[in-house]
């Protein structure tokens, strides 16, 4: 019983924090797919994404060494604009490109192992 009381304030403390550690966007809009470099000394970030809420512009971006995401103010970070083919190329050597080739290999793994299935069953 003695516990209760603590495990209580704990719960409640994590909770609360939590809840106001999160941005809240409720006015999304220009949402699209954008490729590019983000960097702020001594880190590089891969984006992702941009969107506006509320008029002020946004990147999705991944850390492409630890996977790790965030969503950031456009401002924050000096973003060079590429192409999907020129960011994957930028961070080849990355544990996030390299996660992406693979999870790409595997389906296209799982595509072809599926028709020769599907073949086969139209065949017997």
């Amino acid at each position: 019983m003695r516990f209760i009381k603590p495990l209580i304030i704990f719960l409640i403390t994590i909770t609360a924090s939590s809840a106001f550690g999160q941005a809240n966007y409720t006015h999304i809009s220009n949402y699209k797919v954008y490729y590019g470099w983000a960097h702020l000394y001594p880190q590089d970030w891969m984006v992702l994404r941009s969107f506006e809420n509320a008029g002020r512009p946004y990147y999705l971006m991944v850390n492409p060494q630890t996977l790790e995401t965030k969503v950031t103010d456009a401002g924050f970070y000096k973003i060079t604009p590429m192409t999907i083919e020129k960011a994957r190329d930028f961070f080849k050597n990355t544990p996030y490109i390299k996660a992406l080739q693979k999870a790409e290999n595997q389906s296209i793994t799982m595509q072809v192992l599926n028709a020769v299935c599907h073949r086969k069953q139209a065949s017997a």
